[in-house]
């Protein structure tokens, strides 16, 4: 992918991937802000999932218990096409068209049950509606979406953030498992988690499409038996320390935290200990986030309220808690102008 990735500023009219290593080049690229902007996005033999599983009744047969999995497979890359046409984090807008071209084709092979799915056309039917997006966006979308189905490494990160949700003991984890594998066989793995880290962390179509592909994740995981394993790389998982480790509750928060280019719409200083800046993140999220009493500076009290007034971003340090994709209680924990070359790498977008 080196001739067609975007890289340094420099507009190209196509994106082709053809295997993972193309997919985390340019989400490297989408994380370091060296990307702006692309035409058209072609895949190329990449991405398909394949989930490797091993059990008594799971030699070239799929248990029903399985059906309900694949099917979250399917509707996961459904939700994100609807959210990055419709705006809606759902089902219900997709019409019966678009539904055809999102459908997958799950094939079992012989053995230990393999399935298999070709999903490049449906990842196309996606790529094909992300007009109005940045180069960022869309680059995050694809390549979260394909390598979150896809990728050893980026299933080990899904787990190993469960686990830390679940605050699971180093005894009990079986990430560190996955990650002592993953690092003899492929000595850049660590620095891979690290990218689709930043790239979740750091927009909201990144966690969305995390999210939605780890609610399929999470629904294989409860359609195990406790014998059933499931083979990542080399390593044989059991159902049951998969479920343990794994197992949190929906409703619980996880952690929010952003820094990057912000613009502020609103102050509200009637709430008691401080006062409520709308923000508005670069990537397009919009939340309201407190700002405490002499928590900032003089210099950043200042640097907000011009920002304010004068509608021009800046760069902000964000804390606060994610519900159901959502930001709350957040807080800025810091803010400053934005020098110069972040000023140009914003208006170059």
């Amino acid at each position: 992918m080196s001739r067609e990735i975007l890289i340094g500023g420099k507009r190209m009219a196509e994106v082709v991937i053809r295997n993972e290593a193309d997919a985390w080049k340019l989400l490297n690229a989408a994380v370091e802000g060296t990307i702006t902007d692309f035409g058209e996005v072609r895949f190329e033999g990449w991405p398909r999932l394949n989930i490797h599983l091993d059990g008594d009744d799971l030699h070239a047969n799929l248990p029903s218990r399985y059906l309900p999995a694949l099917q979250e497979y399917q509707e996961s890359i459904q939700r994100v096409y609807s959210y990055v046409k419709y705006k809606d984090y759902g089902l219900r807008r997709i019409k019966d068209a678009e539904r055809k071209q999102l459908e997958l084709a799950f094939e079992v092979e012989e053995g230990s049950t393999q399935i298999i799915a070709d999903i490049k056309d449906a990842l196309q039917a996606v790529a094909n509606v992300m007009t109005g997006m940045t180069g960022k966006q869309k680059a995050t979308v694809i390549c979260v979406l394909g390598l979150m189905i896809s990728s050893n490494v980026a299933w080990t990160h899904w787990l190993e953030t469960k686990e830390k949700i679940s605050q699971t003991t180093a005894q009990q984890s079986v990430a560190a498992e996955l990650i002592e594998l993953n690092k003899n066989q492929n000595e850049t793995s660590l620095e891979q988690m690290k990218i689709l880290s930043d790239a979740v962390s750091g927009s909201r179509y990144g966690r969305v499409t995390f999210g939605s592909v780890g609610d399929a994740h999470g629904r294989l995981v409860n359609s195990m038996d406790d014998e059933d394993e499931l083979i990542v790389g080399s390593a044989r998982l059991p159902g049951a320390q998969l479920k343990e480790v794994t197992a949190t509750p929906r409703e619980r928060s996880e952690n929010y935290s952003a820094a990057g280019a912000a613009s502020l719409f609103s102050a509200d200083s009637s709430v008691q200990g401080g006062f409520v800046i709308g923000v508005r993140m670069d990537d397009g999220e919009v939340f309201y986030a407190k700002i405490e009493d002499n928590r900032l500076t003089d210099d950043e009290v200042r640097v907000v309220r011009d920002a304010i007034f004068s509608k021009r971003p800046i760069w902000v340090h964000i804390e606060g808690k994610l519900k159901h994709q959502k930001v709350k209680d957040a807080f800025i924990r810091s803010a400053r102008d934005l020098t110069g070359t972040e000023r140009s790498r914003l208006a170059a977008r």
